[in-house]
């Protein structure tokens, strides 16, 4: 179990604490493997040996991060890792976990980067204060060519989740939508949620969502 604030991230695994700080807010956290990844208002990511309980890397953004999203440890042989940021700016900066080198930067949204999804190679979804969600393709030197944009909510999107079909979304206005990932267009909105809503996430055919009106 994880969780952050007040720039520190707590690992928390029966009665043991390990304590991980950064010099500002912990905004995302990303597990993959053995490794933590942290994100922070601070401007960098920190990459963290679970098992050695140490900072391995740390990756300076250079403004304020707002979200990231990782590759997985166990990616195809020959694949390479890449850890994608979000910024308060609205501009998403790509980094090798190999090098931890950026290797693409981009303008995502007018405003702040608030979460995004990785498939872990090369598509990127992202969702922004601007309450569109975006869709790009993570090719090394090209410039994150966007392959789908989407007038999702009328809020900021708080979550998005996609796999190779669909995109699931959810805004700071409650609503919860399901996009095709192809064409962009809605296919399923979810009710429940009458106020702030939280996170989403499904596989297959079931969806969960949280908001602040206590209903999950």
């Amino acid at each position: 179990k994880a969780a952050g604030g007040g720039g520190g991230t707590s690992v928390h695994e029966q009665d043991e604490c390990v304590v991980f700080h950064h010099n500002g807010a912990v905004t995302g956290l990303q597990i993959a493997g053995r490794q933590l990844v942290s994100s922070s208002v601070d401007g960098t990511c920190r990459v963290w040996d679970l098992v050695k309980d140490r900072c391995e890397h740390i990756i300076e953004v250079g403004e304020a991060v707002t979200t990231c999203a990782c590759s997985p440890e166990d990616v195809p042989l020959g694949t390479s890792r890449y850890l994608a940021t979000g910024t308060a700016s609205g501009n998403v900066l790509v980094f090798s976990m190999n090098s931890w080198k950026e290797v693409l930067s981009f303008k995502a949204h007018e405003g702040p980067v608030s979460c995004m999804w990785s498939d872990g190679q090369k598509v990127l979804v992202t969702g922004g204060e601007d309450g569109f969600v975006k869709v790009w393709d993570m090719v090394e030197g090209q410039g994150g060519p966007q392959n789908l944009s989407i007038r999702a909510h009328n809020a900021p999107v708080a979550s998005v989740q996609a796999d190779g079909t669909k995109i699931v979304s959810g805004g700071r206005d409650g609503a919860v939508r399901v996009w095709s990932k192809e064409s962009g267009q809605g296919i399923l909105e979810v009710a429940g949620h009458t106020a702030f809503l939280g996170t989403v996430q499904f596989e297959g055919h079931r969806l969960v969502t949280d908001g602040t009106n206590n209903v999950v």
